[in-house]
């Protein structure tokens, strides 16, 4: 149906993980191959000459593997296997911080937020496209009967409230006949089940909050829809009872877009077909001769003013054509192949001809906070779209309202329409002009379209189109199915964006499940969507938090804890390197097998765990200067430039802890274990300096990690001295009466760290980033005054024609909404004097081109 199969989640930091796991692998192999070679060759040439190593004259046939085997052994380290279980515990920490976060809660319901997927929390911090529906995600879906228009006439118009209108009033009470056949087929043309209560009064179980909408208003006008008892409904008018008996009900679908009931009159037993739609579902089924530019103009009306429109109609039927169509609808029910468009065709068979009555206008409110964390989200470099089953004139008029779009003269509209494949085409050509002809001017640019020509794009132009949406910020697509949700965001998910999608209602399940990211709403349509997402909120507005705080947060840990990971495991695996070179390229380990299985298990882990609690920034600061995101949506923590860093650190650290441990401990007295504890004792001191400089916010908890662990790993070592078994009895205990053993430990610290706290300190003083000036500026509690620039790190995109239409497709992207804003070589600092107001709006032609690989479809 339209939940589908859920693909499995990739996030972008693990793939770029699995590819810095395969460099470290080729480089292992490349390692192994040439120490293996030289160790055979110096086997052959120096070792069979020294007496002392006694190498048989001829050795097994397998003789040349052994050395090769013995430095596979060795740099098996060499990839932390350990990272997979380190991510998982983290990312499960991850999702728990979403579930505790006391300001996700909604107050009203009591409905907390929560993490269904434990394992893309980081991709919350690369999102750069956000996919919502409107009804219920952007809105309250609290719907209220505002407005009609019956055979013409127009209620509500002067107060705002059609159910406190005079006119409509003495239109119900004095029995007008379309009055009061309009006000039935809103009572009981849908699939509400009243119920009573032990005070007497009429409850209503609605599935739709549309059609509870509509009840509610006929039982205001005194048309009460009271008892459904089996097929037969009840209805109170005024003074009188009248029963109906349902005879069919055909339902609603996203194809149909409208609802009918088949019933008969019980007071006459006239055969009744009463329906309820959408204007294009309806209007162009009315019985000829029938004016429908006055239905036509309030829809229109009303959609102006961001109501929620539906057309009523009826006919009658005669007794022989019911008898035969049923049987047609029988046998379309019972079909097994094909029965949604078996039954979809012979439904259509009987609309027709309809009387329309009138058309309903509801309104549904946005939901608090929705125009601000909009505008937040916007800042931060996030574009959106919006995918609604409403009219267009209804999804415009809600999309200007909460910030979607902006309204001339900054913003402009571009509408893609047309009936037919050909209009299609040359609207979506214009529109692609448009949009390229203004890449230079600072404009809010957007586009629109509705279902209709949205099948013709995603089948006939399906390339042009996903250059529109790659040149597009923003887009608002009207009436569309499911389907077209899970296409739409398909398209932007080939041009490698990150998408989040977030909906309340079964419909947007399958465009959830489809996007790298899904957000569901457990809002009044039930809780499909968020059973179906990875994470589940109570109101919009929180997706600012969950994007902005939890998803920052979550990238910036987890890209620290990666690269350290390959870091600790680099530098042991240097060291056992360096050694070979002394060993005789021999093979042998530096280290005991006790000491390399705690140095991953204990020594190292703790500490790097705890940092699931750094913050570089404060909450507050994050939400304020949103524009800081682009750090994150652009990989800059994690990239093979900063893995780079990471492993020329481990390199370097390598070489202080070997030369400063051989040349301090490699004379005749010494024995190896206490040049191995020496070697060992410097690798864990460096990273406790290591991972103290990398934090950002130092708690108890995480002091305890870091030189607790220090502490602890001593203690481990002292307790493994006292043992006669253990290989390093009494070992420990010497080296800590030395002084040269303290003396190396911090000849070992200095020299490691020297280099790195200076490049750091020259960072932070001549080339700070944004963040970096944030951080000094809450440290200091004062303003910024002036910032430096960084030059943007772009991503490695490949570019590629998409265009299947006659006009030129160029070359790059339309950068102007990059959130790179000042950060920009190129881009001029406005002045201000307000605080922290560095990230000023720039003008597209300063700003860094982007390109996008798209995937063909």
């Amino acid at each position: 149906m339209s939940r589908g199969i859920p693909e499995p989640k990739l996030t972008a930091m693990d793939a770029m993980i699995d590819k810095l796991t395969g460099a470290i692998f080729v480089f292992q192999i490349v390692v192994v191959m040439v120490l293996g070679i030289a160790g055979n060759v110096w086997k052959d040439t120096e070792a069979k000459k020294q007496w002392y190593v006694l190498y048989p004259d001829k050795g097994p046939w397998y003789e040349l593997l052994i050395i090769p085997l013995r430095f596979e052994l060795l740099c098996s380290i060499m990839i932390p296997i350990s990272i997979k279980v380190s991510l998982d515990l983290v990312k499960g920490l991850y999702a728990k911080f979403i579930d505790w976060d006391h300001r996700m809660v909604d107050l009203e319901t009591s409905t907390p937020s929560n993490a269904t997927n434990t394992a893309i929390s980081e991709d919350l911090g690369q999102v750069e496209y956000i996919l919502t529906d409107k009804t219920g995600t952007l809105t309250e879906n609290k719907m209220i009967f505002r407005r009609c228009c019956i055979s013409g006439i127009f209620y509500g118009n002067e107060n705002g409230d059609a159910l406190k209108d005079v006119e409509l009033l003495h239109a119900v009470s004095s029995g007008s006949p379309d009055a009061v056949q309009f006000l039935t087929i809103m009572a009981i043309c849908n699939t509400v089940i009243p119920t009573q209560s032990k005070t007497g009064d009429i409850l209503y179980k609605a599935q739709s909050q549309d059609e509870d909408a509509l009840v509610q208003a006929a039982a205001h006008l005194h048309m009460v829809f009271f008892n459904k008892s089996g097929n037969i409904l009840e209805v109170k008018f005024n003074s009188s009872i009248l029963q109906y008996e349902v005879l069919e009900t055909l339902e609603f679908t996203s194809d149909r877009k409208r609802m009918s009931l088949v019933l008969r009159d019980c007071q006459n037993g006239k055969i009744l077909l009463l329906s309820k739609g959408a204007d294009e579902a309806i209007l162009p089924y009315a019985r000829t001769g029938q004016q429908t530019r006055n239905f036509i103009e309030a829809v229109e009306q009303y959609a102006h003013l961001g109501l929620r429109t539906l057309c009523l109609a009826w006919r009658e039927l005669r007794e022989d054509e019911y008898q035969e169509w049923s049987l047609m609808f029988k046998e379309a029910n019972s079909t097994l192949v094909d029965r949604e468009w078996r039954v979809a065709e012979v439904c259509q068979r009987i609309e027709h001809n309809l009387e329309v009555l009138g058309v309903t206008a509801i309104e549904d409110r946005l939901q608090d906070g929705v125009p601000e964390t909009i505008e937040t989200l916007r800042k931060a470099g996030i574009n959106f779209w919006m995918l609604t089953g409403d009219k267009q004139n209804t999804a415009i008029q809600i999309a200007l309202s909460c910030n979607f779009i902006s309204p001339e003269p900054k913003g402009q509209l571009l509408s893609i329409d047309g009936k037919t494949e050909d209009e299609v085409r040359r609207s979506l050509e214009r529109v692609l002009l448009t949009m390229r002809i203004t890449t230079s001017e600072p404009k809010d640019v957007a586009f629109v379209i509705d279902g209709w020509a949205l099948d013709f794009a995603l089948n006939h132009y399906r390339k042009a189109f996903t250059e529109l949406a790659i040149l597009s910020r923003t887009a608002i697509c009207c009436r569309v199915t499911p389907s077209q949700k899970a296409q739409l965001v398909q398209i932007l998910k080939s041009c490698d964006y990150r998408t989040l999608a977030i909906g309340d209602g079964g419909n947007d399940v399958r465009m959830i499940q489809q996007a790298d990211i899904g957000v569901g709403i457990s809002g009044r349509e039930g809780l499909q969507a968020a059973r179906a997402a990875d994470y589940s909120i109570g109101k919009f507005r929180f997706l600012k938090r969950l994007i902005l705080v939890h998803g920052r947060y979550s990238y910036n840990r987890t890209a620290f804890l990666s690269q350290y990971s390959f870091y600790k495991s680099l530098l042991i695996c240097f060291i056992q390197i360096f050694f070979s070179f002394i060993s005789g390229v021999s093979g042998t380990s530096l280290f005991n097998s006790v000491s390399l299985m705690a140095y991953n298990v204990f020594y190292t882990s703790v500490p790097v765990l705890v940092s699931v609690l750094d913050k570089d920034l404060s909450e507050e600061t994050v939400i304020q200067h949103p524009q800081i995101l682009f750090y994150c949506q652009a990989g800059r923590l994690l990239n093979p430039s900063t893995f780079a860093g990471w492993f020329g650190r481990s390199l370097f650290h390598a070489v202080v802890v070997f030369l400063i441990s051989i040349h301090a401990y490699a004379y005749d007295k010494s024995e190896m274990e206490e040049v191995s504890m020496v070697a060992l004792s410097g690798c864990i001191w460096l990273q406790a300096f290591v991972v103290a400089m990398e934090t950002n916010s130092f708690t108890i908890l995480q002091h305890l990690a870091i030189w607790g662990n220090l502490a602890g790993f001593y203690a481990i070592n002292w307790i493994f001295s006292a043992l006669p078994a253990s290989g390093m009895y009494t070992i420990m205990f010497r080296l800590c009466r030395q002084p040269s053993y303290w003396i190396s430990i911090f000849l070992m610290t200095a020299a490691g760290m020297s280099p790195i706290l200076a490049i750091k300190y020259f960072r932070y003083t001549y080339r700070p980033s944004k963040i970096n000036t944030l951080q000094q500026a809450e440290r200091l509690g004062g303003p910024i005054v002036s910032l430096g620039t960084i030059e943007p790190q772009p991503r490695p995109l490949i570019e590629k024609d998409v265009s299947t239409l006659s006009i030129t497709q160029p070359k790059n992207r339309n950068p102007v909404y990059e959130p790179l804003l000042s950060d920009s070589p190129n881009a001029t600092r406005r002045s201000s004097g307000t605080p922290f107001d560095f990230f000023q709006s720039q003008s597209r032609s300063s700003l860094p081109n982007y390109s996008r690989n798209c995937k063909d479809n």
